[in-house]
């Protein structure tokens, strides 16, 4: 798990989450507790339950982003704030690019009602693990630009064009 500074540790202090999260416990543990037992058996039931775990993760980093220890923590990936590094990770997973196994060990200490720092501290090694796969997960190669290259014809001079 990532460490903490102690100006990190203090901007926590400051601005606790003090029971902000705690409204997410009951639908974090549906989520989790469906992942746990792997019931999927149909097509319908992999898309509702990808939908639980969207809504799920997604409540869960809006809740963080708007907490004020969000705004004051400076990211480790960026020259931006960790609100940013949630709303970058809040835009994938509504995208359904954030597979939930690396979103649960946040999930459980959330679940836990563990302490502010070890959340935040999920918080940073979910976006370090994000990033990490990002990084080493190679673009897409595209042949748009071989197969649509136009063919170069010289189809007649300017004479002929003025003819037109």
């Amino acid at each position: 798990m990532a460490e903490l500074s102690p100006a990190e540790k203090s901007i926590i202090k400051e601005h606790p989450l003090a029971g902000s999260l705690s409204n997410l416990c009951s639908l974090l543990q549906e989520a989790e507790t469906i992942y746990e037992s792997h019931q999927t058996s149909s097509d319908t039931a992999i898309n509702s339950l990808d939908q639980l775990y969207q809504n799920a993760l997604s409540k869960l980093l809006h809740a963080l982003q708007g907490g004020d220890a969000a705004f004051n923590l400076r990211s480790r990936i960026a020259d931006q704030n960790v609100d940013s590094d949630l709303a970058d990770l809040f835009k994938r997973i509504r995208q359904g690019h954030l597979r939930y196994d690396h979103c649960q060990p946040l999930v459980r200490l959330v679940i836990q009602n563990a302490a502010d720092t070890d959340i935040w501290k999920a918080v940073y090694d979910l976006v370090a693990t994000v990033t990490r796969t990002e990084r080493s997960t190679p673009p897409p190669r595209s042949y748009l630009s071989i197969l649509q290259t136009p063919r170069s014809r010289n189809t007649g001079s300017l004479t002929n064009l003025l003819e037109l």
